[in-house]
């Protein structure tokens, strides 16, 4: 591999100020992008109330931090392989924080509380819990549920799904520290004769569904805006939450000077590029997507900007009475996607309009695919490789639309389940082959670049990463 070394002249005598040489090296321009994506990835975040454990050995905090890490990480990858999720996930979050914030209002003047866009925002993220005790009203069992042997049978069943999630939580327990989440005896009598009367008509315990009633044994339920909602509509609840929304705000772990990083390293990588581009000088292909990544995450953050982000802590709300089990059955089937038991997924929401959040997905794919174009007349090491980038950079910005289009046609016309999901998983697949010609080509051409885009403009002399 050809290598060529810069040499600046070093000043023959003593100097006030020595400018920054006039080029830059293929190093510069790899680490000043990486980290603009790390940090873009990193800070998007804008994930649910974690389970909340409390360790107590040095083992527990060990695994606790850890999973944590992990969890971050994870959802960093996911950034980065598909960086319109979170613009998807963030509209979407939007519209329903904006949708409950409607549907809060009358309550919300009714019980003389301030509820804002930031506490559906926190809702929606698993922020409030119903929490019960044994002094709550009890009500009458289902009169329906008469003594019978198969009902006897289906009460085992339940009974067997509920205990084995006990001891799933007392597991955890043992390696994370206590959740706080426990039995409660009557509360598992009521989540009981919820599934045995599932069971009896039918229905379909698979999951998710499945994964809603179990925990409704425990003596906490997590919810969304929409369970808190039908909590206060049936009465469960007294009152909405009284809770400021500053304190709403402080119960995210947002730290403001890493967002003022973030914000400058995006700042400068855009107007870089930017000046570049109007001064006529060579832009790589690195730069050109790293600005389709910056400019997703400044979309995300706009419509998350009233969220609090990464909250750690849940707000207990005392349950007024115990439910019945229609009103149990009921409160499940508004959860339709968890992380798990005890946590609120990012994918909470997906299920209750799938359309709409596939086709903001489509949105943010064609806003991340269209910058590519710009790279369009780019220099590359083959003819072959400027074509392959090309037809890319349409297949990324064309075919999430359509393919979405096509998958919903094939649905509505009748087709069998199994030919729209070969016909969805064809689209994914094509759209996932570009995505990654287009990752191999921008770390390819790093060592295919035109000696012009080594020539540095005066953005340099801001500060940032490189």
């Amino acid at each position: 591999m050809l290598t060529f070394a810069v040499n600046c002249t070093v000043p023959n005598a003593a100097s006030h100020f020595v400018s920054s040489p006039d080029v830059r090296g293929t190093l510069d321009i790899l680490w000043s992008c990486l980290s603009t994506i790390f940090l873009c990835t990193w800070t998007v975040q804008h994930l649910s109330v974690p389970i909340q454990e409390h360790p107590r050995t040095t083992k527990q905090k060990f695994r606790k931090a850890l999973a944590a890490f992990a969890r971050r990480s994870s959802h960093m990858i996911l950034c980065a392989v598909v960086p319109e999720f979170p613009v998807a996930r963030a509209i979407h979050e939007w519209l329903l924080a904006k949708r409950a914030w409607k549907q809060f209002f009358e309550f919300a003047e009714r019980d003389n509380v301030t509820w804002t866009k930031a506490h559906c925002f926190f809702a929606n993220s698993g922020g409030f819990v119903l929490s019960f005790s044994e002094s709550c009203e009890q009500l009458d069992s289902d009169p329906e549920l008469k003594s019978s042997s198969q009902l006897d049978f289906d009460a085992n069943q339940a009974r067997t799904k509920l205990e084995n999630f006990a001891l799933d939580v007392k597991k955890s327990d043992s390696m994370y520290g206590f959740s706080g989440w426990r039995v409660l005896e009557s509360n598992r009598e009521i989540a009981s004769q919820a599934i045995t009367q599932c069971i009896r008509h039918g229905r379909d315990l698979k999951e998710p569904f499945q994964k809603e009633l179990v925990p409704l044994q425990g003596n906490y339920w997590i919810m969304n805006s929409n369970q808190l909602f039908f909590c206060r509509k049936i009465g469960l609840i007294g009152t909405l939450p009284d809770i400021p929304e500053d304190i709403i705000n402080e119960m995210g772990q947002s730290d403001a000077m890493i967002k003022l990083f973030t914000a400058a390293q995006v700042s400068w990588m855009i107007l870089q590029v930017i000046i570049r581009a109007s001064r006529s000088l060579y832009i790589s292909q690195l730069e050109i997507s790293t600005v389709a990544f910056a400019v997703c995450t400044i979309i995300a953050y706009v419509f998350w900007l009233n969220k609090p982000q990464n909250p750690v802590l849940a707000i207990p709300v005392d349950c007024q009475r115990k439910p019945t089990t229609t009103e149990c059955i009921s409160f499940a089937e508004l959860a339709l996607w968890r992380e798990n038991e005890l946590q609120v997924s990012i994918l909470e929401h997906i299920n209750e309009n799938p359309l709409l959040f596939w086709s903001l997905g489509s949105f943010g794919a064609v806003i991340f695919g269209s910058i590519h174009f710009f790279a369009w007349n780019f220099s590359f090491p083959t003819t072959i490789e400027r074509d392959m980038w090309r037809a890319s950079s349409i297949i990324m910005t064309a075919l999430p639309p359509l393919g979405a289009i096509f998958v919903r046609f094939l649905h509505f016309e009748g087709f069998p389940q199994d030919v729209v999901d070969i016909a969805g998983r064809g689209v994914s697949l094509l759209y996932g082959c570009a995505r990654l010609l287009v990752c191999i080509e921008i770390f390819r051409s790093l060592i295919h670049l035109e000696p012009g885009v080594f020539m540095t403009t005066w953005t340099r002399n801001i500060p940032h990463i490189a």
